[in-house]
């Protein structure tokens, strides 16, 4: 019978370990269920209305960044604001898009060396634009003249990352021509978050990632955090429990057969 206790008891683990993943996805899928994609729907909800008090006070929202070839450009306007969200019940994502423009055509001269990095810039944000080259006198080619109205596109992406119990923020083009992702605890998502959230959107907080959080705040996360570890362990052992008393039941029902087909008495 080593054979099969060996067996019986890999089956045990494995079932156990199953039964615990399943426990803990279970608690993961509350956690954004009951957290995650109601701030998910607040953060929709608030950028929805905040728009509609942009448009309806004419509000205008500027930018400048640091163009390739071209160096620091002023006057950009932020507009043509896209809101998306991918389901009014249980949103995994949220996505705000828009264009940074300028209001008129410029042209700008670029040397030749740069030139390449000025159109491929071009390229990527669907500018049109025309361009010509600029000779010294008689000799070649030394600078190009380009005739663009620039623009930049910029967005914000709000996604439940339900493995972390975060939400993760993707900032594309809000800090300067870049690239920046942010992570934050589910609880961190408030009134207050929003406010930040929104002056980040006006372009009038530099960073969206580096805000302090208040003590009283980080008791309530540290509370909820022993919450559901307690409760996740309290689950396991009651899965713990009645694994032991299907044991000793199997146990018993095993004595039973041996003693049954065991060998008997010889006449």
């Amino acid at each position: 019978m080593g054979l099969l206790d060996d067996l019986k008891r890999e089956a045990d683990q494995a079932r156990t370990a199953k039964e615990a993943e399943t426990l803990r996805q279970a608690g993961l899928d509350r956690i954004f269920r009951a957290e995650i994609a109601p701030r998910l729907t607040q953060v929709h909800r608030y950028l929805g209305e905040m728009l509609k008090h942009l448009e309806d006070a004419e509000r205008p929202v500027a930018a400048a960044f640091d163009i390739p070839a071209l160096g620091r450009v002023e006057g950009f306007r932020q507009e043509a604001y896209t809101l998306r969200i991918d389901g009014h019940g249980t949103p995994k994502k949220v996505t705000l898009n828009c264009d940074c423009v300028l209001p008129e055509e410029r042209k700008f001269t670029v040397p030749l060396a740069e030139a390449e990095s000025l159109r491929q810039h071009l390229i990527a944000n669907q500018v049109m634009f025309t361009e010509w080259p600029v000779r010294g006198g008689a000799g070649p080619v030394q600078m190009l003249l380009f005739q663009a109205k620039l623009r930049v596109r910029a967005g914000l992406g709000f996604e439940a990352d339900i493995e972390a119990s975060k939400v993760r923020v993707l900032s594309y083009n809000f800090e300067g021509l870049s690239i920046r992702e942010y992570s934050f605890d589910y609880a961190r998502i408030d009134a207050a978050w929003l406010d930040d959230m929104g002056r980040y959107l006006l372009r009038e907080a530099k960073t969206l990632g580096y805000l302090e959080i208040s003590e009283e705040a980080r008791a309530r996360l540290r509370q909820r955090a022993a919450e559901e570890k307690a409760r996740q362990e309290r689950l396991l052992a009651l899965t713990q429990d009645k694994d032991k008393d299907k044991k000793s039941a199997e146990r018993g029902l095993l004595g039973g057969l041996r003693s049954l087909f065991g060998p008997g008495k010889r006449d």
